[in-house]
């Protein structure tokens, strides 16, 4: 619109540049100040209504005089046109684009609003979900038509007024053209004409067990929460045995329809139904044990939320569905499936997820006829129309994530067609389909309260779980200096894997053991070595019988009186016997038991059940400070052995 009024360097470079508007129908206007820096800029508009069409109307007047201070009249009428004396009617259009092929009244206060039933404007009928009378108010709200400032002359007798007396005597409320309220609320029953609490009888409290609801208790009539076990889903208690946490990272992508067929009248749809979804919506984040969510509308637009489209946690996903706006266009699936598969195409690191909300047909489907080819390039048909559902949707089943590829679960309720929603699915047949087929939106909403708890066992049945393993406890840690580790050893399964999870170990990987470093390190201290130069021999080792003196040696290591010679553990051979000293023998084993003490303190070290060793992964011998009393014995217990071999050589 702005390229009608001058180049745009022309309006960047003029501070005085002023664009008029004729606003002949509804106009949004964005303005962006872009000033140089340091340079303050100033915006200004005024506004000249046109008396044929006003939209500018207070509709919280007290009287039929215009009040130019307060800006109030009669609702419906105008204060800018009346000079600030009088209020004038106002008409206002209905503001349909497409008004006349649908057979919609080009205004609000038309008297055709009373009933849409029978021919007319050329010919074509509305096909309304809820029919007449509509007031300006319902057009408003319900069909999101402009109607604002306009004087209705059609009024409603179910009117908001009436509709909460209804509330008031625990009745359903009244329904459009019909001020008669609905039959009592549940929990309620007739005594005369009107609804009164129902008893908590045994009756009552079995129908409570029924729902899955904890029975009613004396002197209320209402059930209790959902049992142990079951989670309030829409309108129900559902069973959620099955969803239990997973523990592998896990995300989401939700992708809700919100075309015109699901909430708009003038599409065969009812206002509320977009309201109960996101209700629906919101109730399955709950129960669903899965880490972070990604929210999509899709109807027209692919509309994300957040608007930076990124994942988010369980209570940002409640908000951001509570925050969607409905959007009352065509239902472009396909456009949203190609969207998805942009977001998870490098999500490969975590579970992904994708369920799609949808009450109809798409309109970037599959080609027909014979003729109808689909270019994957671009994504066309021969004919032009958009295929981008049968591209993007096997696209989007291939992804690979964490554990195998994306799943996704297809919900249809309504006028839906159940072959798309199959191709849209992955899996086999209905192993990922849910279809509540109805007339309209509502009707498949009704259908599918029976099919909640379905619904979540799909979802909450793919999710993959890893192995669990459990533990003995650490071990103590070494009674030693340095640096020393404890060990723990897998003692059984807790929970096996499924759904592609990690699988357990087997056969000898079940024996592996895990280690870590002791968290305290005691520092070792080398004990000084003190070296005698005077060479001390090992005494002679008493056995009690008399030597060839008659007399037993003594242990003093000195000469041997009747030889003369020194004591036996010279290794020498006697001189009375021409032998070896039979102590020889025994002075060598005392020289091994040495040795064999000296290794017992590091076999002591060594790994025995759960006690840990020193360093598991330290392969270096150990090294010990031995006494100098071991290495003399040890070079005595040489000489022996070498005398005796010279002997038996000679």
């Amino acid at each position: 619109m702005l390229s009608n009024y001058g180049a745009p360097n022309a309006r960047c470079a003029d501070t005085n540049f002023a664009l008029p508007v004729d606003a002949t129908e509804r106009q949004d206007i964005l303005i962006i100040l872009q000033p140089a820096e340091n340079v303050p800029m100033t915006v200004w508009w005024t506004y000249k209504p046109d008396p044929k069409r006003n939209t500018d109307t207070c509709d919280l007047a007290k009287n039929g005089v215009c009040n130019v201070a307060s800006g109030k009249c009669l609702e419906g009428t105008d204060c800018t046109d009346c000079g600030g004396v009088n209020c004038e009617d106002t008409r206002c259009f209905s503001v349909y684009p497409h008004s006349a092929q649908l057979g919609v009244p080009p205004t609000c206060d038309d008297p055709n609003w009373a009933s849409l039933e029978g021919n007319i404007y050329g010919g074509r009928v509305a096909k309304m979900g809820s029919k007449g009378p509509w007031d300006c108010k319902s057009l408003e709200r319900e069909m999101r038509l402009d109607c604002f400032g306009c004087h209705c002359k059609i009024t409603d007798p179910c009117s908001d007024a009436v509709k909460q007396g209804c509330r008031d005597a625990n009745r359903e409320t009244c329904k459009r053209g019909d001020a008669q309220c609905g039959a009592c609320l549940s929990g309620y029953i007739l005594v005369g004409d009107k609804c009164q609490p129902q008893p908590c009888d045994n009756q009552a409290q079995a129908r409570c067990l029924m729902a899955n609801k904890q029975p009613c208790k004396p002197g209320s009539f209402e059930c209790g929460g959902c049992l142990p076990g079951f989670s309030k889903v829409s309108h129900i208690c559902v069973d959620t045995s099955k969803c239990t946490e997973s523990n592998v990272p896990s995300k989401m992508v939700m992708l809700l329809d919100t075309s015109g067929s699901l909430d708009n009248p003038l599409f065969g749809g009812r206002y509320g139904n977009f309201q109960e979804m996101k209700n629906l919506a919101k109730d399955l984040v709950d129960v669903f044990p899965i880490n972070e969510y990604a929210i999509r509308s899709f109807s027209t637009l692919i509309t994300p939320y957040p608007a930076s489209g990124a994942f988010v946690r369980k209570a940002d996903a409640r908000a951001n569905i509570d925050a969607m706006r409905y959007d009352d266009g065509a239902t472009f699936t396909g456009e949203a499936l190609q969207n998805t598969v942009e977001l998870l195409e490098k999500e490969t690191d975590s579970f992904n997820i994708v369920i799609v909300l949808t009450d109809g047909q798409a309109t970037d489907s599959f080609c027909k006829g014979a003729d109808g080819v689909c270019n994957p390039e671009t994504q066309k048909c021969t004919y032009g129309k958009s295929c981008k559902l049968e591209i993007q949707a096997p696209r989007l089943q291939a992804l690979p994530d964490r554990n195998a590829t994306v799943t996704v679960v297809s919900v249809g309720f309504g006028n839906v067609a159940a072959n798309e929603l199959r191709f849209i699915s992955s899996g086999a047949g209905d192993e990922n389909t849910i279809i509540a087929q109805g007339s309209d939106a509502s009707d498949g909403l009704r259908a599918l309260q029976a099919l909640l708890g379905k619904l979540v066992e799909k979802v909450c049945l793919n999710l993959p779980v890893d192995c669990v393993l459990t533990y003995s406890e650490w071990s103590e840690c070494p009674d030693k200096c340095g640096e020393n580790y404890q060990l723990k050893r897998v003692t059984g399964i807790a929970v096996e894997a499924k759904n592609n999870g990690k699988p357990c170990p087997s056969g000898k990987q079940m024996l592996k053991r895990e280690y870590r470093k002791c968290p305290f390190i005691r520092k070792c201290t080398t004990p000084e070595v003190t070296t005698t130069p005077e060479v001390t021999t090992t005494p002679d080792v008493t056995t009690g019988e008399p030597d060839a003196t008659g007399e037993p040696d003594d242990a003093t290591g000195k000469p041997d009186d009747a030889t003369g010679e020194p004591g036996a553990t010279t290794g020498k051979p006697d001189d009375a016997t021409g032998e070896p000293d039979d102590t020889a023998t025994s002075g060598g084993s005392t020289g091994e038991t040495d040795a064999e003490a000296s290794g017992s303190s590091t076999g002591a070290d060594s790994e025995s059940g759960d006690i840990a060793p020193g360093n598991p992964f330290d392969n270096e011998p150990s090294k010990s400070v031995v006494a100098n009393g071991v290495v003399y014995t040890f070079t005595w217990t040489f000489a022996i052995a070498y005398s005796m071999v010279t002997m038996l050589l000679v």
